[in-house]
C-alpha cells in the first residue's frame, strides 16, 4: 500500500475524540498544541537538524510542501 501523501496542516486542526467515549472535562486539542510541546525546543537533537533542513530549503526556495521523511 502506498505511503499517503502528507497535507499543509494549519495547527488549527482539532484532534477528534473517539465516538461513543465520555471525556467530559477533557482539553480540546489541536495540532498546533501538538507541535507547541513536541517542537518548541529548537537545539534539541531531533528538531536542530529538521530545522537546518527548512532553513537551508526555505533559503534555496525548495521548502514548500510538507517534509517527508527518509527521502533522499
Amino acid at each position: 500500500m502506498p505511503r499517503p501523501i502528507p497535507r499543509l496542516l494549519s495547527g488549527s486542526e482539532p484532534f477528534l475524540l473517539p465516538a461513543g467515549e465520555d471525556f467530559a472535562g477533557a482539553p480540546a486539542l489541536t495540532v498546533l498544541d501538538f507541535w507547541r510541546w513536541s517542537m518548541s525546543d529548537l537545539v534539541s537533537n531531533t528538531a536542530r537538524g529538521v530545522l537546518a533542513e527548512f532553513l537551508v530549503g526555505s533559503a534555496l526556495g525548495i521548502a514548500s510542501g510538507t517534509r517527508v521523511e527518509w527521502v533522499p
